[in-house]
């Protein structure tokens, strides 16, 4: 036998405390477990009885490794207990429970590895007998070094084990595991689990997630019989118990945390004060709507627009003159001033004076300013003119950068077309006396396309994101002004 075989810190485990065995309600005598990986580890076969072909347990040569619990078996390369293919090999016991065997050690070199056809239960054993198996692991998914529990195991200290599982196989039985030694639960709540393989300690059904943290087990209890049904999914105040997992109103859509918020029936997700649900974005997942919330967008206060000259324009929330057409708008003094060759000749009923003269007014010379786009765009930003845009689902980004529009997937391009539209130009208008006429655009990748007319503020621009595509990039070269001449274009934004 090879000592390295051997796992001795885990012979406590073992020996802690006696039990009934148990693989059912009626009690068995002998108890193998055959693997078909090395180290007793991959799929298994629990072994209570003989086993005349393995074909009825579908393990007909896989056996690489195995373990007697209690008992003695005699194992053998031919169905039927033959040993025409070669000798069989006796095993039981080796006062060590949790001995992992490979086929060498135990049959001392004379038994190949995959040459395992039938198993015969020669001797049952006397005294307590296991009421299950657990094998717990060092890291996640089975793997590092592991402990082979047949008993209870009051503090893993004495097995060598302490806080450090994170998987979980259970063969048989029963099985509470606890954080704190003698079965505590001061340091946050036990599980309860029944044969089956748990790849991470950290999320096994019927507990939320993170309930026992990986490296953090203690003690172990094992009881007759299946596990009992998982608690019910407890989630936090304010989540939703949706497809079997706990959710936050904001996990779907890519929103931003505490964007959406639950609705006191608990069957909606509603947006938050300062957000505002985007058409778009709406799922019912497991019988609650989600929806998609957006930052609100923020709308200044009104101004204070002095009358009665001025007023307020709600489009654009703006001040702006209200003249009588005998007056013309004075920007510095704020008031409507008579017509070149008019003089005034009294007020009306809103307090608005009107002018009377024959004179017709000389008006200015007007004429074209091109504005290159690099430069306008980002003056305009900064004298109040707003660049926004909308994207039609998540996973892409689009944004005004100086001159340039960029539309980019966040996530790896799908099936799907994105599609964003950009508002240029808003929130204000241009100075008193000047006029938007065209924009000069180009097409650096992807389709970029005016939607509507192209002769007013603020104008429009659609991009789209064909489907598995991953970006559009778009650049304003230059835009048209008309305004007085003996200016420059920058006066248009004042």
């Amino acid at each position: 036998m090879n000592p390295a075989s051997l796992r001795r810190g885990a012979v406590a485990a073992a020996l802690f405390a006696g039990a009934t065995l148990c693989t059912s309600i009626a009690a068995q005598a002998a108890e193998a477990i055959l693997f078909d990986g090395n180290n007793c580890t991959g799929q298994y076969r629990m072994l209570d009885r003989s086993v005349g072909n393995f074909d009825q347990i579908g393990f007909d040569n896989r056996v690489n490794s195995l373990m007697v619990i209690t008992g003695a078996f005699r194992f053998y390369r031919d169905a039927n207990y033959g040993e025409g293919n070669g000798p069989s090999f006796q095993l039981g016991p080796s006062g060590y429970t949790e001995t992992c065997w490979s086929l060498a050690d135990a049959a001392q070199g004379n038994f190949p590895n995959d040459r395992m056809s039938s198993a015969q239960l020669l001797q049952d054993s006397q005294g307590p007998q296991p009421q299950g198996v657990a094998i717990v692991y060092d890291f996640a998914n089975f793997g590092g070094q592991y402990r082979i529990l047949t008993r209870n195991v009051a503090d893993f200290n004495a097995i060598g084990f302490d806080n450090d599982v994170e998987s979980i196989r259970v063969v048989s039985g029963t099985w509470t595991f606890y954080r704190d030694a003698n079965y505590g639960q001061g340091n946050g709540q036990a599980i309860t689990l029944g044969p089956g393989d748990y790849a991470n300690v950290n999320n096994v059904p019927g507990y939320q997630p993170g309930t026992f943290p990986g490296d953090r087990m203690s003690a172990a209890q094992v009881q007759a019989g299946n596990a009992p049904p998982p608690p019910p999914q407890q989630c936090a105040p304010g989540q939703i118990a949706a497809n079997n997992q706990c959710l936050n109103c904001w996990d779907y859509f890519g929103n931003p945390p505490n964007s959406s918020q639950l609705n006191a029936a608990g069957d909606q997700c509603e947006c938050a004060p300062g957000f505002e649900w985007s058409s778009f974005g709406a799922a019912n997942i497991g019988g609650v709507i989600f929806r998609n919330c957006l930052p609100a967008q923020q709308t200044p206060p009104p101004p204070n627009c002095p009358g009665p000259y001025q007023v307020l324009n709600p489009g654009t929330n703006q001040c702006v003159f209200n003249c009588h057409q005998s007056t013309q708008p004075n920007p510095q003094t704020g008031q409507c001033d008579c017509l070149p060759g008019t003089q005034e000749a009294g007020f009306l009923n809103d307090g608005r004076r009107y002018c009377l003269g024959t004179a017709q007014p000389q008006l200015p010379q007007v004429i074209r300013y091109t504005a290159p786009g690099n430069q306008l765009i980002p003056t305009a930003q900064g004298a109040g003119f707003t660049f926004t845009t909308q994207v039609d689902q998540g996973g892409a980004v689009c944004q005004v950068n100086g001159n340039t529009i960029i539309f980019q997937m966040t996530n790896l391009p799908d099936n799907k077309a994105r599609t964003c539209i950009v508002t240029m130009f808003g929130g204000r208008q241009l100075a008193y006396g000047w006029q938007y006429e065209d924009y000069n655009m180009s097409q650096v990748y992807g389709q970029a396309t005016p939607i509507g007319s192209t002769t007013a503020f603020p104008f429009q621009i659609r991009l789209i994101i064909p489907p598995f595509g991953d970006k559009v990039i778009a650049q304003i070269v230059s835009v048209d002004l008309l305004g007085p001449a003996g200016q420059s274009w920058q006066a248009a934004l004042q």
